[in-house]
């Protein structure tokens, strides 16, 4: 039985300064649920609502199988404690991850840009993964990779990245030193159709509104654009992930 306290204490966790001090977050839904379940991720709490619990069999028997913890709410409850007004009946809140260390010799990294929309952040590592490339950094400004819409979004993906917060373009002149190339998305760039990418190359996937920054665009080795038919004001940044990540990844980028 979950205690008042405690269901002060979860429900906080929707919010970004309560995560990071309880260094918590929340999981809606039981494909993500079970998702985090078969991870490594550590698994504090399961919560169900009590009507749905039959909708939830298998989930709860593997959760109890591996000893965590599963509580039954009722409706006013568990409407305190999810994100989503028409929540699917189960929740489940993992231990966020110690400070991930860059494999340098991974490639492609995708470096992401002040992305501050969470249903474009969570698209992009759902992207990234469905492709393969797990490392992932991130600047100053981009929104929380564990704001509950972006896990929503990540649909299970994030258990499976390692994300790099507050990476800067300093921190990214250092990394190049461990031989990598710097690949941007502008207007003025190289066709994707002619890019031959070769060798640890680091993508960099700005805000849509706002292009690349001038600091960036200085230390890019190599400028890419998509071809389109003029009109569209821009191409939203998840969708251009997918098909940069897809060019990626038929060209055997993947290492």
């Amino acid at each position: 039985m979950l205690g008042v306290n405690e269901l002060k204490l979860f429900a906080s966790i929707r919010i970004k300064k309560f995560r990071d001090e309880k260094g918590i977050f929340l999981v809606e839904g039981m494909k993500q649920v079970e998702e985090g379940i078969l991870s490594r991720r550590k698994c504090e709490l399961i919560v169900f609502r009590t009507e749905d619990g039959d909708n939830f069999d298998e989930v709860l028997a593997l959760a109890r199988h591996k000893g965590i913890r599963c509580e039954a709410v009722k409706n006013r409850e568990f409407e305190k404690l999810a994100d989503t007004v028409h929540a699917q009946g189960i929740l489940g809140y993992f231990r966020m991850p110690e400070k991930e260390i860059l494999d340098r010799t991974s490639t492609p990294l995708i470096y992401l840009d002040r992305i501050n929309d969470p249903g474009n952040m969570g698209t992009i590592i759902r992207t990234a993964d469905w492709f393969g490339f797990r490392q992932i950094l991130l600047s100053p400004g981009c929104v929380d990779v564990y704001n509950p819409k972006v896990v929503r979004a990540a649909m299970g993906s994030n258990f499976r990245m390692a994300f790099h917060e507050g990476v800067t373009e300093l921190d990214l002149k250092g990394i190049c030193e461990s031989g990598y190339s710097i690949v941007t998305t502008e207007l003025d760039g190289k066709n994707l159709e002619d890019f031959k990418p070769s060798g640890k190359i680091i993508i960099v996937l700005s805000n849509e509104s706002h292009g690349v920054l001038p600091g960036l665009a200085s230390i890019a080795d190599v400028r890419i654009k998509i071809p389109g038919e003029k009109g569209a004001e821009s191409l939203n940044v998840a969708v251009a992930a997918g098909i940069i990540f897809h060019k990626l990844f038929e060209t055997g980028s993947k290492k």
